[in-house]
């Protein structure tokens, strides 16, 4: 599964999970960092990326992900260090790395919901 890490996510994630053999970009990295949801999703789409966000405009994304992208990742953690992201990303990337994400949007905490369900 290839991942762009949104602003909202230290640029650390993206390089740390590219040292395990991940394929992570960060938007800093593509330069995309103050960009509109609008141009992050169309350049992940371009890049055939899943977007990784904990951004709370839930609804917005939602409708931007069900147009066309590869799918969206929503991190929902109540202590959002980067070592917690890093863990929580790897297991969901154990657990579904092969899943087929586009359109989709998994809600990543504790547990993963998908919408629409797997």
């Amino acid at each position: 599964m290839k991942l762009l890490t949104d602003e909202h996510l230290s640029s650390q994630v993206a390089a740390s999970l590219r040292a395990e053999d991940q394929d992570a970009v960060s938007v800093h990295e593509a330069d995309l960092a103050g960009q509109p949801d609008a141009s992050v999703f169309a350049w992940a789409w371009a890049e055939r990326r899943v977007v990784v966000t904990q951004d709370l405009d839930v609804n917005a994304l939602r409708q931007i992900t069900a147009l066309a992208t590869e799918g969206l990742v929503l991190l929902r953690l109540n202590h959002p260090s980067t070592s917690t992201v890093l863990a929580v990303l790897r297991r969901f990337l154990r657990q579904y790395g092969k899943v087929d994400m586009r359109g989709r949007v998994a809600s990543v905490g504790s547990t993963t919901r998908f919408q629409p369900p797997l």
